[in-house]
Parts: structure tokens; C-alpha cells; sequence
């Protein structure tokens, strides 16, 4: 897994590009204090297997903040665009081995951002 920071994006708080070990729970830059960093996660599974993602908690501005999940790399079809609040909701890819997860906030005032896990399956 991997974290790009958009260009363009408020220096603080910071998308740090690590890499996460499947079932490791990782959030948007900020979270649960501060929302308003966008940040693009790439989670990958081995040939033939499938990521799966799990929202454990989404808080985000209906109007203007949201969470897009891409089955694919760059370019790759929407699986689902959500905003507002949500927990424990699971996500899969359908054709792909790769999972882009964009925390995309246009404001992010007052919300706390989001919290994933996510799996190989």
C-alpha cells in the first residue's frame, strides 16, 4: 500500500506514503482531528486475488468531502463514491488486483476524515 499526497495539497497534516501491512488500520492525513488533507491510497493483492476494503468509520461533509474507491490504478472504474458518515462497510474489487482509495476533501471542516482496513481475498 502506498500513500501519494496530490499536488497541490495543504502541507499540513501530511500523506506520508507508507506502506501498511494487510489488516492494518490507516487513515486520512489528520484523523480524527482534521480532515482536510486530500491523500490517494494504493492497495495491491498478488495475481488472481482481489483487495477488499473496509470503511470502519467515514465522517466527512456531504457537501463537499468524499471517499472515492477505483477498482484499478489510475484511470480504473469507480466501485463507489461516498460521503456523510458510514461504518463498517465493505468494498471489492471486481477486475482488478489494485484498489485506489482517494480521500478527496474539499474543506473537511468539522469532520474527522476516515478510517480503512483493509484485506487480500
Amino acid at each position: 500500500i502506498a500513500c501519494v499526497k496530490p499536488q497541490g495539497a495543504s502541507s499540513e497534516p501530511v500523506c506520508t506514503g507508507e506502506d501498511y501491512d494487510e489488516g492494518t488500520v490507516f487513515t486520512s492525513p489528520g484523523y480524527p482531528y482534521s480532515a482536510s488533507t486530500a491523500c490517494d491510497y494504493f492497495l495491491s493483492a498478488p495475481t488472481g486475488k482481489k483487495v477488499q476494503l473496509e470503511v470502519l468509520n467515514l465522517e466527512a461533509n456531504s457537501c463537499c468531502d468524499s471517499l472515492v474507491i477505483y477498482d484499478g490504478y489510475m484511470g480504473g472504474s469507480v466501485i463507489e463514491k461516498v460521503t456523510g458518515s458510514m461504518a463498517n462497510q465493505t468494498f471489492v474489487t471486481k477486475t482488478s488486483n489494485i484498489m485506489r482509495v482517494s480521500w478527496q476533501p474539499n474543506g473537511g471542516v468539522n469532520v474527522k476524515g476516515v478510517a480503512v482496513s483493509n484485506l487480500i481475498i
